[in-house]
C-alpha cells in the first residue's frame, strides 16, 4: 500500500513530538504498524519506506537517546549487533564482490537490520528507566491490534467480496502481490484468511508469536486481557486454516502439560476447547477438516511438508554442491528479490537465485553462509536456555512460547523472509531474556529501573 509523501511527513511529525514528549505512546504504535499496516509505506523514487520501520528507528532514536539502553545486562550478547554484522559482511560486501553492486542490495539490509532492533527495543520493556510504563503501553498495542486483525480475518472468511476489498486495500499497488487481488486471490483469501499479511501461514504464525508475546508479557498482571488476547488470536488462526500454527500449538501445549502445573494444564485445556468452539461455531471447521485430510496418507505424501523437509533443504545441498564457497559465505540477503528488482543482475546471479530452503533455520545459511546459521541456532538456544532457567512456576510458559516458536521458525520461510515477523521473533526473545533478567538479577533490574536524571531534562 503506497502511501503519499505529504502523510509520511505527518507520520514523522507524530513520531518525533512522541520521541521528545511521551515515548510511552510509541510502545503502543509499534505493533499496531507491523501488525495491522505492515504493508503501509512510502515510495521515494524506486524504494519503498515502510512506516513500521519509522516507528522502530523513532523507538531506537529515543532509547539511545535517553541512555535507556546503557544498563545492558551483564552476559547478555548484543545480538542484533551480531545478525546486522554478519548480514554487513557476508549478506552484502561479498555479493557485491561476487555479483556487482545494485542499490536494492543496501535496501535490503537496511530494512532486514531494522527489524532484528526489536531486540533492544524488547529488551529495554526491562532495563529501561520507564520499563513499567513501556510494558503496558505495548500491552495495549498488541490487544489493539489483535482486535484489528480479528476483525479483519472474521469478515475476509467466507466472502469473496470482501476478502478482494481487503487485498485490494492492503496491496492494490504492491506488484509482488498482483495475485491477492484478482479473482483467484479472493477467492483463496475467502478460504483462508491473509488479512494484511500477504498469505495465510504468515498472517497465522505471526499471529501466533504475538499471542506467545502478549502471554509473557502481561500473562500473570492481567490475566483478562490474557484470555481477550488468547481469543482475538484464536479467530485470526482459526481463519487462517493454517496446520503449521496448530502443530506448533500443539507442540507448545505439550510443554505445558509436562512441565506446568495443574492449573496450567487445565488453560491449556480451555484454551484448545476455546479453539474448537471458534472453529465449529464460525463455520471454519469444515475448511479445517479439509486441509486436516491432506494428511490421511501420512504427512510424508502432503507435498507442502516434503517441501519443507526435503526439497527446499536439498535446493540449498545443491546449490552447495555446485559452489561449495556458499557454505562459507552465503549467497547475500534475498537474492530471489535482488533479482526481481535487478533483473539485469538475473544472469549474474545465475544459480544463487535457486537455492532457498523453505526453513527460516536454513535460510540465513543460505543467506549468510555458516555463519548465519549458527548465530541463528545459538540465539534461539540461547533463548531456550534462558526460559529453562526460569523458576517452575513459570517455566513451562516460557519454554511452551519459546518451542512453539521454534516449530514456526522450522516450518516456513516467513520466519526470515518477512520483516515484520522478525520483528516479532526478536521481541519474544528478547522478552524471555527479560524475564529471566527480572526473575534471576532483581537486584541488578531494580537498579537499572530506578530514577535517574532525564535525559537533558526535556525527554519529560
Amino acid at each position: 500500500m503506497n502511501l503519499p509523501l505529504p502523510a509520511f511527513l505527518a507520520l514523522l511529525a507524530l513520531l518525533i513530538g512522541l520521541a521528545w514528549r511521551s515515548p510511552k505512546y510509541l510502545y503502543a504504535l509499534w505493533p499496531a504498524a507491523l501488525l495491522v499496516l505492515p504493508s503501509g509505506r512510502t515510495m521515494f523514487g524506486g524504494a519503498p519506506f515502510y512506516w513500521y520501520d519509522a516507528v522502530s528507528l523513532a523507538l531506537m532514536a529515543r532509547l539511545y537517546a535517553a541512555g535507556d539502553l546503557k544498563d545492558w545486562p551483564t552476559g547478555f550478547p548484543h545480538w542484533h549487533r551480531w545478525f546486522i554484522g554478519i548480514a554487513v559482511f557476508f549478506g552484502t560486501l561479498v555479493p557485491i564482490i561476487r555479483y556487482g553492486f545494485s542499490p536494492e542490495m543496501l535496501w535490503i539490509l537496511w530494512h532486514a537490520s531494522v527489524a532484528w532492533l526489536a531486540f533492544p527495543i524488547g529488551l529495554a520493556l526491562y532495563i529501561a528507566p520507564g520499563a513499567e510504563i513501556y510494558r503496558r503501553f505495548l500491552s495495549y498495542g498488541l490487544v489493539a491490534s489483535l482486535a484489528v486483525t480479528a476483525v479483519i480475518a472474521a469478515l475476509e472468511f467466507g466472502n469473496e467480496g470482501r476478502a478482494a476489498a481487503f487485498n485490494s486495500f492492503f496491496f492494490r499497488d504492491m506488484l509482488g502481490q498482483v495475485a491477492m487481488i484478482q479473482d483467484v486471490g479472493a477467492t483463496l483469501s475467502a478460504a483462508r484468511v491473509n488479512g494484511p499479511h500477504g498469505d495465510p501461514n504468515t498472517f497465522g504464525g505471526t499471529t501466533a508469536i504475538v499471542c506467545a508475546i502478549c502471554l509473557l508479557l502481561f500473562g500473570q498482571q492481567k490475566k483478562w486481557l490474557t484470555w481477550v488476547a488468547v481469543a482475538l488470536s484464536v479467530i485470526v488462526i482459526a481463519g487462517t486454516v493454517s496446520r503449521q500454527v496448530l502443530v506448533a500449538a500443539a507442540v507448545g501445549s505439550l510443554a505445558v502439560l509436562v512441565l506446568g502445573t495443574a492449573r496450567a494444564r487445565m488453560r491449556v485445556v480451555i484454551a484448545a476447547a476455546l479453539l474448537g468452539f471458534i472453529a465449529v461455531a464460525s463455520g471454519v471447521a469444515t475448511h479445517w477438516g479439509h486441509r486436516l485430510s491432506k494428511w490421511e496418507g501420512g504427512v510424508q505424501q502432503d507435498i507442502n511438508v516434503v517441501g519443507r523437509i526435503i526439497i527446499g533443504p536439498m535446493r540449498t545441498i545443491a546449490l552447495i554442491n555446485e559452489d561449495p564457497s556458499v557454505l562459507v559465505v552465503g549467497a547475500g540477503l534475498d537474492l530471489q528479490k535482488l533479482q526481481k528488482k535487478a533483473s539485469d543482475k538475473s544472469e549474474e546471479i545465475g544459480i544463487y537465485g535457486r537455492g532457498a530452503a523453505s526453513n527460516s533455520y536454513l535460510l540465513p545459511l543460505y543467506y549468510m553462509g555458516i555463519s548465519g546459521f549458527v548465530v541463528t541456532l545459538w540465539f534461539w538456544i540461547w533463548t531456550l536456555r534462558k526460559a529453562l532457567a526460569m523458576s517452575s512456576a513459570v517455566r513451562a510458559l516460557d519454554v511452551a512460547c519459546v518451542v512453539t516458536t521454534m516449530i514456526l521458525i522450522a516450518s516456513d520461510n516467513y520466519a526470515s523472509v518477512v520483516k515484520v515477523t522478525v520483528a516479532m521473533l526478536s521481541l519474544l526473545a528478547a522478552i524471555v531474556a527479560g524475564r529471566w533478567l527480572t526473575e534471576n538479577e532483581p537486584t541488578a533490574t531494580l537498579a537499572a529501573t530506578a530514577a535517574r536524571p532525564k535525559f537533558a531534562n526535556l525527554l519529560t
